[in-house]
């Protein structure tokens, strides 16, 4: 079975799954996992569980990961379907409980959950709760401000520091591999690239507070680039892995 049709197949099985997801269960980098589930040659097989095809339930999912505002259960929303039964978009439906309680509570949850697993990414972080809460959202909620209100000053700067000893653990690992070559085969795009070429160039290693000045944004703009930059090369060295 080739990447392809592992892809497929998972996301037959798995039909509400993420991208993250299919990359992380499959092995295949999760750019190829987007590029297999667009080719319009397999956007017309049928989902027999749930009478759509993947064409048509990559839009469900695509709407509900714009709607839901990083938390599934801030909102509920049911597919609807015409008289002829075909699927024809989703109806919302608003849940009262207050949203600032909803968001503490989810504070408290992933930070609890954090310093459990301190060493986990992002995105294991998200995985490993269950699915509830998107990777984006999680990364919020660790450095929300609301952190230091519930749990104090310095709890909320150790995470802070925390998060980003990780990351540095990370791009530390996979320095000696970096290239051009590598950038190209991983899909990074050209500002992720001048990120980490800016981080960790000839002259030596630039803070991510050093990385912002220079391109004239915020921090948290440079670690969700890296972020982002480090996902498609784990992505791309595991799927080479099992080659």
């Amino acid at each position: 079975m080739n990447s392809k049709e592992k892809v497929v197949e998972y996301f037959l099985q798995n039909p509400t799954a993420s991208n993250i997801e299919i990359s992380a269960h499959t092995g295949v980098s999760k750019s190829s996992v987007q590029r297999y589930l667009s080719d319009p040659s397999i956007g017309d097989i049928p989902i027999p569980q749930l009478d759509r095809t993947i064409s048509e339930q990559i839009l469900v999912n695509t709407r509900a990961a714009r709607q839901k505002g990083g938390r599934t259960t801030f909102k509920k929303y049911a597919a609807q379907k015409n008289e002829s039964g075909k699927f024809i978009g989703l109806a919302k439906e608003e849940v009262t409980t207050d949203k600032e309680e909803i968001k503490r509570k989810d504070i408290v949850s992933i930070v609890l959950w954090f310093s459990k697993n301190p060493y986990y990414t992002i995105d294991q972080l998200a995985l490993s709760l269950d699915g509830i809460y998107t990777p984006d959202y999680v990364y919020k909620c660790l450095n929300d401000p609301r952190v230091g209100e519930i749990f104090g000053n310095l709890i909320a700067k150790s995470i802070t520091q925390q998060l980003d000893d990780n990351r540095y653990g990370i791009l530390r690992k996979f320095e000696n591999s970096w290239g051009v070559e590598l950038f190209e085969c991983a899909g990074l795009t050209d500002r992720e690239k001048e990120i980490l070429q800016y981080r960790f160039s000839s002259e030596g290693i630039h803070s991510a507070d050093a990385a912002a000045r220079q391109f004239g944004v915020s921090k948290t703009a440079i670690t969700k680039a890296e972020d982002s930059a480090l996902k498609k090369i784990q992505a791309y060295q595991e799927s080479i892995s099992q080659k």
